[in-house]
């Protein structure tokens, strides 16, 4: 989302040269607000008024950051669960673990444990009772190695292979770091449970708003997968309100207003000056040894 990429940053870069407005659109959950500084975009395209509220906080201007949703949830709205996906009488409880973007084997982000080290926590908790099967959800950048994936599947580990929607019909449970896939879960009611082993705060305020059971000790995972399921039906309203502020309209038109955006900031937009950037840079660079999450930023 902060084009630095070796494609992104040299067309950002030659736009501004031309005098060409850019504008990135965000396609997940903020979590370290450091590794999105400079923002190197003249304008920005969050899902929900969160991010754009904590974006606005580092010097953006709130002319250049815009909710707008996101068009990869504008299918979700069949995703809701049919009596046929619930009819599944005597079967065992499926619970779903979604990985982050961070490496199999090297924690590369501050607040996200490996994710060998989280399939191993929940499949060993999960293990202690024969009611639950574990469905892994592997983020396409995790690099686990065939070989690897089959020494799991003949523990009994099913891997959740196509279309998100399909297994989140299925699944029971989800269970996660801070991935976007917990917000699609509240999407279509699933009970969450949020994961975090590393003694830091978490990246994604889904505890804290009351939208998920939180667990910090590999024991106590399985404890709360089951009390999962009365969690979810006292959380109605605190679900629809994360969803609407973290994910924006799921209304199946975020593309239009996307579409809409690009074509204000094609006839009115301006270009950021370098040294607005820079500003904004040294107003939010972290502190010597230490973690700007986005739960220190918003309080």
């Amino acid at each position: 989302m902060h084009a630095w990429s070796g494609f992104e940053r040299p067309m950002v870069e030659s736009m501004r040269t031309a005098g060409v407005p850019t504008v990135v659109l965000v396609h997940g959950l903020l979590m370290n607000v450091r590794q999105y500084l400079p923002v190197l975009t003249d304008f920005i395209a969050t899902m929900g008024e969160a991010d754009r509220e904590t974006l606005i906080q580092t010097r953006l201007t709130p002319q250049a950051v815009r909710s707008v949703g996101c068009p990869r949830f504008d299918s979700a709205g069949g995703a809701a669960q049919t009596a046929a996906d619930a009819d599944r009488a005597g079967a065992k409880t499926l619970v779903l673990l979604a990985s982050q973007a961070n490496s199999a084997g090297v924690q590369r982000v501050s607040g996200l444990v490996p994710t060998r080290r989280l399939l191993r926590a929940v499949y060993d908790g999960l293990s202690r009772d024969p009611a639950m099967q574990l469905v892994m959800r592997l983020h396409p950048a995790d690099d686990m190695a065939d070989c690897e994936r089959m020494a799991w599947e003949q523990r009994g580990v099913m891997f959740a292979d196509g279309a998100l929607y399909g297994w989140l019909r299925k699944v029971d449970v989800v269970v996660t770091q801070a991935s976007t896939v917990g917000l699609e879960a509240l999407f279509v009611q699933k009970p969450l449970v949020i994961v975090n082993l590393t003694g830091e705060d978490d990246l994604i305020p889904f505890v804290k708003e009351g939208v998920a059971v939180g667990v910090s000790r590999a024991e106590d995972i399985l404890p709360a997968v089951r009390n999962a399921f009365g969690h979810v039906s006292r959380s109605e309203a605190a679900r629809r309100r994360f969803v609407e502020m973290y994910a924006g309209a799921v209304d199946g038109r975020s593309a239009e207003r996307v579409a809409s955006f690009v074509a204000e900031i094609a006839t009115q937009g301006t270009v950021r000056s370098i040294s607005e950037r820079e500003d904004q840079y040294a107003a939010w660079r972290p502190r010597e040894g230490s973690v700007e999450c986005l739960s220190e930023v918003r309080t």
